[in-house]
């Protein structure tokens, strides 16, 4: 049995058809969720935790679940601030 693509590196060279929309669509999804934890994150910041380990372990800590899991680590909290800075500032 033979694995991998029989086209080898031409397939990953042709076409990428659809693949934007799927990121638009990724981002977008990734938007909306920042936005939504966006009073919790205010929240959390006028408590006096600001560090994004800070932020990460109170998210934590009040049930609320990451993106990509359960845990909150600092680099999803990092993503996420820039998130929502970026939607406040758009460039």
């Amino acid at each position: 049995m033979k694995l991998g693509n029989p086209n080898g590196a031409r397939a990953l060279r042709g076409k990428q058809v659809g693949n934007a929309d799927a990121v638009a669509s990724i981002k977008a999804k990734a938007a909306r969720q920042a936005a939504d934890l966006r009073g919790i994150v205010d929240d959390v910041k006028r408590s006096g935790i600001i560090t994004v380990r800070g932020i990460a372990d109170e998210l934590q800590s009040q049930g609320i679940r990451a993106p990509r899991g359960d845990t909150w680590h600092p680099t999803a909290v990092a993503r996420l601030l820039n998130r929502l800075n970026n939607a406040t500032h758009p460039d």
